[in-house]
């Protein structure tokens, strides 16, 4: 708790410092603490306590962790109110709070209940310098020391909009400019913030004088919660790199699977599970908090086919079925999921190829319950209606007229069906080769496969070339 308490306490003391700055002075002797102030008004007011009032972003001396607070409201009879978000990669947590404060000689006192133990808790920081910009903060009893830098503004984009940093300030003249949410939001050398996806993500502003800091909130009206799926089925070290800042565990489950868990920097989200195997991803749960499950359901409503309630979960196919993503209804812990269904259709189909190309052209028609007429015989060719298939529509079997030895098999797929996931699927099995379009082989060598896409009708050709005859 130590490490809990300790961030707990940081944000805390904001609050402390803004109602300070209403009811005292750092020169305060009165001996009435954060109720004092001028004394028989002859002494001038001090501008310090004044420019303490307002939001402030840390660093803490913990690299690893992010803070950030809101001071919502100060009163001048002791009493505050803060809203904080902590995180590192070991605790991930939102909360909120009431403090009673006092205040003298620069030293705060601050009494508060941990929200997360119950414990009431009472220490004292001492106030180092204080700026228009920043101040410093030192913890008596951990002997630490933190800089705090003013959030300024707020900018609330959508997603894919940019916009230029301005801060009003004739003195302020930026010298680099600093996100620290590189998913949500990036910020170039000009100050021109992009933003990439819903979240938060605080700019820091370097200057001569100080460090100004612009909280960029980003919402995107079609992702309440991160849709994750575009990662179902990639390799698990790019997704290391897109969420290299938040990856806390990467460890083998007691079934030899691997899970990648990622602590969010998010209101909503609170964490990204991703199950891999081979190197490849077949499984993600998310797990979210603060959150509102009929808006949850609303965004997946519009992009999935909803199949009802199944074993307390909202349970949804998306238009590749092989994929399910499930809304759990615990309202303890709140989820959703992706997850291959199975063996894929991609699967399937490699197996009956395989299959296939260990027979004659009329050994196979035979199974199918289908006689070759003289036609198909002279042209070494056998067109297919695939049934029962989520996926793929129809075949054509190439076959050696001469020898009736098979020697293509070209799958096509419905409309609609994309090229990507066909891909992916092939790059996890095979070994890519150098062609204008998609070429795999398998280790023997024995099977080639090339993949093309028809952009006219939206859809995929799979071809098998037996490389074995």
């Amino acid at each position: 708790m130590k490490t809990i308490n300790k961030l707990i306490w940081t944000l805390a003391v904001l609050s402390t410092l803004s109602l300070a700055g209403c009811s005292g002075s750092d020169d305060d002797n009165s001996g009435n603490g954060g109720s004092g102030g001028n004394q028989g008004g002859d002494e001038p007011k001090d501008n310090k306590a004044e420019l303490l009032i307002g939001r402030w972003y840390t660093e803490t001396h913990e690299s690893d962790n992010t803070q950030e607070l809101y001071i919502t409201e100060y009163k001048t009879d002791g009493t505050g109110w803060t809203t904080y978000a902590v995180t590192d990669k070991t605790f991930n947590n939102y909360n909120e709070w009431d403090s009673k404060w006092s205040y003298e000689n620069s030293i705060i006192t601050e009494s508060f209940t941990d929200p997360l133990s119950g414990v009431p808790i009472t220490e004292k920081y001492i106030i180092k310098s204080i700026g228009k910009y920043d101040f410093v903060l030192t913890y008596e009893e951990l002997l630490a020391t933190d800089n705090y830098h003013r959030i300024i503004s707020t900018y609330n984009m959508k997603v894919g909009e940019a916009k230029d940093i301005q801060i009003d300030d004739a003195e302020f003249v930026p010298t680099s400019y600093s996100s620290d949410n590189l998913m949500v939001a990036t910020v170039s050398n000009s100050g021109n913030v992009v933003a990439l996806k819903r979240g938060k993500a605080y700019v820091s502003v370097k200057s001569a004088i100080g460090t100004a800091v612009i909280e960029i909130e980003v919402t995107d009206p079609d992702n309440y919660v991160d849709d994750t799926l575009p990662f179902l089925g990639e390799d698990i070290n790019d997704i290391k790199k897109v969420y290299s800042d938040v990856v806390y565990t990467d460890s083998q489950e007691e079934d030899g699977t691997f899970l990648l868990n990622c602590r969010m920097l998010d209101k909503v989200m609170r964490d990204v599970g991703f199950y891999y195997n081979d190197g490849y991803v077949y499984r993600i749960i998310n797990l979210i908090r603060n959150a509102d499950i009929n808006e949850v359901k609303k965004q997946f409503d519009k992009k999935y086919t909803y199949l009802g309630i199944v074993l307390d979960s909202y349970h949804y196919t998306t238009t590749k079925d092989y994929i399910t993503v499930d809304i759990y209804l615990d309202p303890n812990l709140m989820s959703y999921s992706y997850t291959f269904k199975g063996e894929n259709p991609f699967e399937d189909l490699d197996k009956n190829v395989r299959s296939i190309f260990n027979l004659k052209a009329s050994e196979f028609s035979s199974l199918i319950g289908h006689e070759l007429t003289e036609e198909e015989k002279a042209n070494g060719e056998l067109n297919l209606y695939i049934k029962d298939s989520s996926v793929f529509e129809s075949a054509t079997i190439l076959f050696d007229s001469n020898t009736d030895a098979i020697l293509y098999y070209i799958a096509y797929s419905k409309d609609g069906i994309e090229q990507e996931p066909v891909e992916k699927w092939y790059k996890r099995n095979y070994s890519a080769g150098e062609s204008d379009y998609f070429q795999y082989t398998d280790a023997s060598g024995n099977i080639l496969i090339h993949i093309e896409s028809n952009t006219d009708r939206n859809y995929v050709a799979i071809a098998y070339v037996n490389n074995n005859i």
